[in-house]
């Protein structure tokens, strides 16, 4: 019966028009793009960004991390975690998405290492945590920068156990922005109208 209904619905479109168009793309960002300080992150350590999206429901595809141009090489690999608060309140937990293995594009400061993978929905409302962690490497400096909005970045501890859980000992907020973003589109809801069908 359901495609039925879609099928109508979709012959009473107009040539040429999308019956249901595409939702208003997602961007979760902090920082303002300019890199102003720079940390060696251990490989016992997680750092994250948690946003706050204006819409659900969502889809994220893709995550940007902008590396510095020294404590870092092409090709390292690291990990791109997401997850979703409902409260607000990291401490009382968090709900595990997805994991996503990458290595680094660039470390000239300015081009953004891009992450892209199929969409992952969110349904909220709530949170977005965007981490990011590697168990290779001594150190991986990562960037960050001092624009408002601030206290929304944060570091973990981490035992090397996949996916860190979040929260963990040692979970704290920085003072500055870690140059993770998140992108991907708001999930438009289908609104079925009632159609008669002769």
């Amino acid at each position: 019966m359901l495609g039925v209904v879609l099928a109508a619905l979709a012959a009473l479109a107009a040539p040429g028009q999308e019956l249901f168009p595409p939702g208003d793309p997602v961007s979760l960002v902090l920082d303002d793009g300019g890199l102003e300080t720079q940390f060696a992150i251990p490989s016992d350590v997680v750092i994250f960004n948690r946003f706050f999206p204006e819409e659900f429901p969502l889809e994220l595809d893709s995550v940007a991390i902008l590396f510095p141009p020294e404590g870092v090489d092409i090709g390292e690999p690291f990990f791109v975690f997401l997850y979703e608060d409902d409260d607000g309140i990291i401490s009382n937990g968090t709900t595990y998405r997805a994991t996503f293995p990458a290595t680094v594009q660039a470390v000239d400061g300015v081009t953004f290492t891009e992450v892209a993978f199929d969409p992952i929905t969110f349904e909220g409302p709530g949170q977005i945590l965007i981490a990011v962690g590697q168990i290779r490497s001594p150190s991986l400096w990562q960037a960050a920068d001092f624009t408002d909005p601030q206290n929304e970045s944060w570091v973990v501890d981490w035992d090397g156990t996949m996916p860190p859980p979040i929260p963990s000992s040692g979970l704290g907020f920085v003072d500055h922005n870690w140059m993770i973003r998140g992108f991907g589109t708001v999930l438009v809801p289908v609104e079925l109208q009632s159609v008669t069908v002769e």
